[in-house]
């Protein structure tokens, strides 16, 4: 997924460690924020979604604070975008939490926030899924 993106010339900062997660949105300042929704992690994805937004809405407010300004449109700067991949072990992180309800999952995180959901991973329809993102935050 992160060569597809950099080789469309799009700036990519990975996040392999999940306590990495905040430094890397707070230096990167991304526009699209992709979230494995069955990847292995110590936290369930929930909770994730959570921090990805709170990070969003602090943002905004100190941006908006610092301009002086009630920019709506930061609070929609960051758009987080869900994704399921193909995984032998059936996504169970080390805190024991297994994804067994997708629609559930989802339906929690959309709860916490925007999010869209564009479906399993496929390196050959990943683009054609985005590119319609892309061109809304152009």
């Amino acid at each position: 997924m992160s060569e597809q993106l950099m080789r469309k010339r799009i700036l990519v900062s990975p996040v392999v460690e999940e306590k990495n997660l905040l430094a890397t949105l707070s230096t990167a300042d991304p526009d699209l924020i992709f979230l494995e929704i069955n990847g292995v992690t110590r936290s369930p994805i929930e909770q994730i979604v959570k921090i990805v937004f709170m990070w969003t809405k602090n943002y905004a407010r100190k941006i908006n604070a610092t301009l002086n300004s009630p920019s709506s449109r930061l609070w929609d700067k960051a758009r987080v975008i869900m994704y399921k991949s193909e995984n032998e072990d059936e996504a169970m992180n080390p805190a024991g939490v297994t994804i067994t309800d997708l629609d559930d999952v989802l339906f929690k995180c959309k709860e916490i926030g925007d999010i869209q959901y564009i479906g399993l991973y496929s390196s050959w329809s990943f683009f054609s899924k985005i590119e319609p993102l892309l061109k809304r935050q152009q």
